[in-house]
């Protein structure tokens, strides 16, 4: 199979594996979240709700994308390099996402610190995140070609990429900064093994996360006419939208084993 320039057909193809695979992992603690805490706060849910909906549109839009290229325009260069709906499943929805996951931290950030200055800056960083995904996707909703994509939306797209990154180096290390404190003042030991447990799943997605938005960034800004990227941008919603089940997580991980 032959394939354009610069486009090498297996590196989507392990994209869409893994988004399938995290949107599994991200199913199951919808699941385990909803019939663990029935009666939780309506906000929180919402929040959960909101994600895990945006996060099956992008997958099911993404999978026509997939199935498009490996499946019924297999043997079609072309396939490889044609726009469809991918301007909606990366940036807009990797936007909304994105930014949903940075307000719903910049929220527990300041329950956790009372810390205006620094919820504000993260708001404000996840309003660029959706605006600078948001008009990436318009701005790729009018071209026909994947490989035009750089060249047209070069400035957008670092500015996505990168608050997205920024982002998230910002709330984990709030958030290990405030549950270390917390941790610490604590003299209880059932709510420190807790804070222990929060603590570790926080560095542990946030470095994954953040490894996914750098090496993203620094794939695109070196090889801009390569889709190397692309794999990482297909998953990136999902590892979003699972940084959102940490805290849950946690008191989960606390409640089964109490």
């Amino acid at each position: 199979m032959s394939s354009p320039p610069n486009f090498l057909p297996f590196y989507k193809f392990i994209g869409h594996l893994f988004n399938w695979g995290l949107y599994g992992v991200l199913t199951v603690q919808v699941y385990l979240y909803y019939i663990s805490f029935p009666k939780d706060n309506y906000k929180l849910k919402t929040v959960v709700a909101s994600a895990y909906i945006l996060d099956t549109i992008q997958l099911t839009l993404a999978t026509y994308d997939g199935f498009r290229i490996y499946g019924s325009g297999w043997g079609d260069a072309k396939q490889l390099d044609t726009m469809s709906l991918q301007w909606v499943s990366l940036p807009v929805l990797g936007g909304l996402v994105g930014a949903l996951y940075q307000i719903f931290y910049a929220w527990r950030i300041y329950a956790l610190g009372q810390n205006r200055w620094l919820a504000c800056i993260i708001l404000l960083i996840s309003m660029v995140v959706i605006g600078s995904g948001i008009y990436e996707g318009a701005a790729c909703a009018r071209l026909l070609l994947m490989s035009e994509a750089p060249r047209r939306t070069y400035k957008p797209t670092i500015a996505w990429i990168g608050c997205a990154a920024l982002g998230e180096a910002i709330i984990t290390g709030s958030m290990f900064y405030y549950l270390h404190k917390a941790r610490r003042s604590s003299r209880v030991k059932q709510t420190t093994n807790l804070l222990t447990r929060l603590i570790a799943l926080t560095i542990e997605t946030g470095l994954i996360s953040a490894t996914v938005d750098v090496t993203g960034l620094a794939l695109f800004i070196a090889l801009p006419d390569a889709a190397y990227y692309e794999p990482l941008a297909i998953v990136a919603s999902k590892l979003f939208s699972i940084r959102v089940f940490i805290l849950p997580v946690g008191e989960m991980l606390q409640k089964w084993t109490s």
